[in-house]
């Protein structure tokens, strides 16, 4: 291979090669970094030596290749030629076409030197030294090697990795992609209130994104990215902030830090991605959108209307259907018919089936109404067993009088889910007619009915699932008026087990699939005469299906998000979340877990909690920081907050201002018609204490 050779002065030296289709892939021996190269193009034949002077090498516009050695070729061998194919050239300035200029090597170094890519997507790669490379137009595949470099990506889309060194990447015009990299480790820093960066990675560089939507992505390590850094080394000529221009960050894995916000604030919108990993994340005064990922993530919002997601948002909420265990189908039932007579199978459908009335996840069940094939106006209900002692709870009437009722009318209860996740159903046999039509009584969808063991007797306690029938009595309490209601009560009892809740000791429910085909409808037949009558169990025919379990697959960490001012969205999607609600009009949502929302300001506008869960997540609104005043050991809670309800079932919390009641916080949903007293012993609502 022949060499060009300069003199001692300013020379321009012109490439010379080979046409040829360039199959390879390049692989840079700092970043790691593949590049598939599958184009024709003119493969450098020369070898070139500048001698003195400041000196260029030229490219023509046909797509040019010049390797450093063998290695930059991607051949290694023992037999390879490992000679530098350039000597003292300080500048290369590449023409029009796509083409490569590779100086890294594992053999060789080289530096400083410039190089200009000219027109077309170009890839540019240098060695050590501090060095100038610019892209200019096309979309160029940047990176440099140890050294101060300064990467110009200029026009189009291009690709900028700095490597080792204090260098300054500069993206330009287009949408550019920027590498953070490694240059240390943080030692010996003060360590603030909100995070402590010793340890962490350190990178030299100075990221300035330019016009388009521009990213940087970090690497998988532990990494730190503070806008304003007055004590790392950085390159001449940078100043200001360590950070501009960028719209997109992605931090990778790792624990990372970044703050938008130490000194200097980024005035930028920008969205930044945390990835895996405990990251704590500020952003400047933009509209921003942060992104804690997986791990125990710290979100900051700023100034500006921002979203934050403890998550990804890459999770959704599934509805997993609810199935019942039975795999007995519903017989046909015949007026006056006794179920046994009708066939075997249609016997065996009597009981419920175990499992079939247990729900471990909070959610609603809905039953309706379909036939009464009975002469007595029944009354049907619902209610809750406790888990622990069998204590029959939250005792509702859905229909007072099934006969005035037509098919297919609904009525919904909730289902608080584990550890309570039992519950039943009974009927008053002729309780409307009984109680002379329930007068001066609201039973129907009202807390006014307990089951209680020897009413009025010595041992006198609320009834469980496990006490004889005829010591139970169905007693009726708004306040005013008690009575005991009239009529046998006859429970909903498991398949083949004790039956001693009804009074005459008998099974009075049948029950099974609607469709053998569909597991998400239970039919549930009650016989309403005493000791069964004539056992064609149609006097109370209902229709039960339970609402889907709904199951966050968000990334499930313990996030903080801090949407600071302006008019945010805090989403803590998983795990046990902290949502701080300060300026503005923010709207939050806990997600899935044990979340905290902390309202810190009272501004005169009026911030929403979307998914305020009182029994599943236990999730708790602290508003302490906004009773301006308030002493708990001396004041009443009334005087300072009060809760007003909205006509769709949303609450709105209000609380005293300069002697007059303000809106601050709704809550979409309500609190399950709990009050304001029994939220604040629950530990659901904190008015006294700070839980940040």
């Amino acid at each position: 291979m022949a060499t060009v050779t300069g003199t001692n002065n300013t020379d321009y030296l012109f490439f010379q090669g080979v046409s040829q289709h360039l199959t390879l892939t390049l692989v840079n021996p700092y970043s790691g970094e593949l590049i598939e190269v599958d184009t024709d193009i003119i493969v450098n034949s020369q070898s070139y030596d500048g001698l003195g002077g400041f000196d260029y090498l030229m490219f023509g516009n046909q797509g040019e290749a010049l390797f450093l050695d063998s290695s930059s070729y991607g051949d290694q061998s023992a037999s390879a030629d490992m000679t530098p194919k350039i000597k003292n050239i300080d500048y290369i300035i590449a023409g029009a076409g796509g083409d490569i200029v590779n100086l890294a090597s594992a053999v060789n170094t080289y530096g400083p030197i410039r190089i200009d890519g000219g027109a077309g997507d170009d890839v540019l790669w240098t060695n050590d030294g501090d060095d100038i490379v610019s892209g200019l137009d096309g979309n160029d595949h940047i990176v440099t090697g140890a050294g101060n470099d300064y990467l110009k990506g200029q026009n189009d889309d291009d690709y900028l990795n700095g490597g080792g060194g204090a260098d300054l990447l500069d993206g330009g015009n287009g949408n550019d992609q920027l590498k953070y990299t490694v240059d240390g480790q943080w030692a010996d820093a003060p360590v603030g209130d909100l995070y402590n960066i010793n340890g962490h990675n350190q990178s030299y560089d100075t990221f300035r994104g330019g016009a388009g939507y521009d990213s940087l992505t970090m690497t998988e390590g532990d990494d730190v990215l503070l806008i304003t850094d007055s004590t790392e080394p950085r390159h001449s000529s940078s100043s200001g902030d360590r950070i501009s221009g960028i719209e997109e960050i992605d931090a990778g894995g790792g624990d990372d830090i970044i703050d938008l916000a130490n000194s200097s604030i980024y005035m930028d919108d920008v969205t930044i991605r945390g990835g895996a990993g405990d990251d704590f994340v500020r952003s400047g005064s933009g509209t921003d959108v942060l992104y804690g990922g997986e791990g125990n993530d710290a979100l900051y919002g700023g100034a500006g209307n921002d979203v934050l997601y403890g998550g990804n948002n890459s999770g959704s909420i599934e509805t997993h259907d609810h199935l019942f265990s039975t795999e007995t189908v519903f017989p046909t039932l015949k007026e006056r018919k006794n179920i046994k007579k009708l066939d075997d199978e249609a016997a065996s459908a009597v009981g419920i089936a175990e499992g079939d009335l247990t729900v471990e996840y909070k959610t609603t069940a809905t039953f309706s109404f379909v036939e009464s094939g009975a002469g007595y106006k029944n009354t049907l209900g619902f209610y809750r067993i406790n888990h622990e002692d069998g204590t029959i709870e939250g005792v509702e009437v859905g229909f007072a009088n099934v006969k005035a009722y037509k098919a297919g009318t609904e009525y919904t209860v909730d289902l608080p889910g584990a550890p309570d996740s039992d519950f039943g159903f009974f009927i008053v046999a002729n309780g409307y007619t009984r109680n002379k039509s329930y007068k001066d009584m609201d039973v129907e969808g009202t807390d006014h009915l307990k089951f209680i063991y020897d009413y009025g007797g010595a041992d006198e306690r609320p009834a469980t699932i496990y006490d004889a029938g005829n010591k139970i009595s169905l007693v009726y309490d708004d306040g005013e008026t008690v009575k005991v209601l009239k009529g046998e009560v006859y429970h909903t009892t498991a398949r083949g087990e004790d039956t001693d809740l009804n009074q005459d000791g008998e099974n009075h429910v049948v029950s099974g699939l609607l469709d053998e085909n569909d597991q998400s409808v239970l039919r549930i037949g009650f016989e309403d005469l005493k000791n069964l009558g004539d056992a064609d169990y149609n006097d109370v025919v209902f229709d039960l299906t339970i609402k889907g379990q709904q199951i966050d697959t968000s990334e499930a960490g313990n996030d903080i998000l801090d949407g600071g001012a302006g008019d945010d969205i805090l989403y803590g999607e998983g795990g046990n979340d902290l949502l701080i609600i300060g300026d503005g009009a923010d709207i939050a949502y806990g997600g899935s877990g044990h979340d905290v929302f902390a309202v810190t300001t009272l501004d005169g506008q009026v911030d929403e909690i979307r998914d305020f869960d009182i029994m599943g997540d236990a999730d708790v609104l602290d508003i302490h920081d906004i009773l301006d005043g308030y002493d708990p050991l001396a004041d009443a809670i009334d005087d300072f907050v009060r809760f007003s309800a909205q006509d769709n079932g949303d609450v709105m919390v209000q609380v005293q201002h300069d002697g007059q009641f303000e809106d601050a916080v709704l809550v979409t949903g309500g609190f399950d018609n709990q009050t304001l007293q029994q939220l604040i012993d629950q530990g659901q609502i904190v008015v006294d204490a700070d839980v940040i």
